[in-house]
């Protein structure tokens, strides 16, 4: 996968939302009309780290990360993350697949699930509403808990249909099966 921690960049991050074509870092865009955001230690600015406008986060490993929206309360927007393999998956090969993700410390609410959608071709919606099912959903227990606010790990194995070559991350139900938790105790300044 390339940049597979958001380390390089087309230009250093201002702010949030910096780019309006849908490339957020070399190897990653937008699938849709939702907005990723890109933060790195190279910011001065509102897409800095670890301190940025939605909160405080060091990253995993390295300088940088990417941020989406998950849920919205209210409103149907999601955001996502999408790249293109370096490769073609190879039909009935079991691939091990991993990506890390955690809540920002300024978000108004948690929810129980993100997903991770592998396909042969680029998804493309001129929207910003949920993309429908994905290859695999990573669904919690509950909404919050004492390990939503740090970096978590999900992993599973696939085993190849063979020719998917785009991976695209972030939460693919709609609210009404999406379970969230309103954080009494956030600084968030969105809806």
């Amino acid at each position: 996968m390339p940049n597979p921690s958001f380390e390089e960049y087309f230009k250093c991050p201002g702010s949030y939302n910096y780019a309006t074509d849908g490339k957020l870092a070399p190897g990653w865009f937008s699938p849709t009309t939702g907005t990723p955001d890109l933060y790195n230690e190279c910011s001065r600015g509102d897409a800095g780290v670890p301190t940025n406008w939605a909160g405080q986060s060091k990253p995993y490993s390295g300088k940088g990360y990417a941020g989406i929206y998950c849920f919205v309360k209210g409103k149907e927007y999601r955001e996502y993350l999408q790249t293109k393999l370096t490769e073609p998956l190879q039909e009935g090969v079991e691939y091990y697949v991993e990506y890390l993700f955690k809540l920002s410390s300024n978000s108004k609410y948690s929810i129980d699930r993100i997903g991770l959608l592998l396909s042969d071709t680029a998804i493309k919606q001129n929207t910003d509403l949920p993309l429908g099912a994905p290859t695999y959903e990573y669904r919690m227990a509950t909404a919050y808990s004492r390990t939503t606010g740090i970096w978590n790990k999900c992993r599973f194995f696939y085993k190849a249909k063979g020719g998917e070559q785009y991976l695209t991350i972030g939460n693919f139900s709609d609210n009404t099966y999406t379970r969230f938790r309103h954080i009494d105790f956030s600084k968030a300044i969105e809806p």
